[in-house]
């Protein structure tokens, strides 16, 4: 997703941070976007235990429902 994508998207996604004074700011995703420690991958898979998942790959593997 581009940034003009992401912020045309998320654009009315907001949330309220604090100052030091403990002043609300409210602040936009773009905060998020900018994290320089940001996760990011290059797919989505599906990986059950004994699998290997490389960190480039975002692992939506919950287990089985029977498990739970």
């Amino acid at each position: 997703m581009t940034t003009e994508q992401s912020n045309e998207t998320y654009l009315h996604l907001n949330y309220i941070d604090y100052k030091a004074d403990g002043q609300e700011v409210e602040k936009f995703v773009t905060t998020w976007i900018k994290d320089e420690n940001i996760r990011k991958y290059d797919t989505i898979d599906f990986l059950a235990p004994s699998l290997v998942v490389n960190e480039n790959v975002c692992n939506q593997w919950a287990g089985f429902a029977a498990q739970k």
